[in-house]
């Protein structure tokens, strides 16, 4: 990785959303993802396949994602939370 001074580092997020028990409702149904607002698109829609949907990105820092299922379903996860998997850098930018 390129040496970025005293730029932030840029980390990898994959964001992963699926449903085992409504399987055959899940797939093919759009999964709307709410990203933080300096998100260029901030809302990105995808169509589930395989019962899962699967959202890559890059972050300097952790953030807040909401995600709306198909049946109205809201779902929150903060990303800085103890139980995320991912550097204590991402964190507590």
């Amino acid at each position: 990785m390129p040496d970025l001074g005293n730029q932030p580092a840029i980390h990898a997020v994959l964001l992963r959303v699926n449903d085992t028990q409504r399987r055959s409702e899940f797939e093919g149904s759009d999964v709307t993802f709410h990203l933080h607002p300096t998100f260029n698109p901030d809302t990105v829609r995808i169509v589930a396949r395989n019962a899962e949907v699967l959202y890559s990105t890059r972050a300097w820092g952790a953030f807040t994602v909401g995600v709306e299922l198909f049946d109205g379903t809201k779902l929150e996860l903060d990303l800085s939370t103890p139980d995320t998997d991912a550097p204590d850098l991402f964190k507590t930018h």
